[in-house]
């Protein structure tokens, strides 16, 4: 009987834990991203891609997540290119997936590239910003 009491106490113990550790968070609502450092957001930038030779056109994309005590602030970054889908092998406009670093390269492909920001804790909630490069 001792046995049971204590492999009860120790289960109880465990489970009390386990359903503690989430107590407080809150699941993300929204993703909002703008390009840091502007205090006028918008949901698009245009930038002209560079000439051979040189430097790289950066825009600097952060996301934005709600509600601000959120339990899990990561996003997933991805790009993708319209009318015509370009391949990561030889896109010259690439994001960074750790930060939201957008790089135009020389010879990028005229058009517009849509960022998205995916909340990796409610991937059913995200956000798209629109950067047009112009050649």
């Amino acid at each position: 009987m001792k046995k049971k009491l204590i492999l009860a106490s120790v289960l109880a113990l465990v489970l009390g834990s386990c359903n503690n550790d989430d107590e407080g968070s809150k699941a993300v609502t929204s993703v909002t991203i703008k390009e840091k450092g502007v205090t006028d957001p918008s949901d698009s930038k245009t930038v002209t891609a560079p000439a051979s030779g040189k430097a790289d056109v950066a825009v600097q994309l952060e996301a934005q997540i709600e509600p601000d005590d959120a339990a899990d602030k990561d996003v997933t970054w991805s790009i993708s290119k319209y009318p015509v889908a370009v391949t990561a092998s030889n896109s010259k406009v690439s994001i960074d997936a750790n930060n939201g670093k957008v790089t135009v390269k020389a010879g990028a492909m005229a058009g517009d590239y849509v960022i998205t920001a995916t909340s990796k804790s409610n991937t059913s909630v995200s956000d798209t910003f629109t950067v047009t490069v112009n050649t």
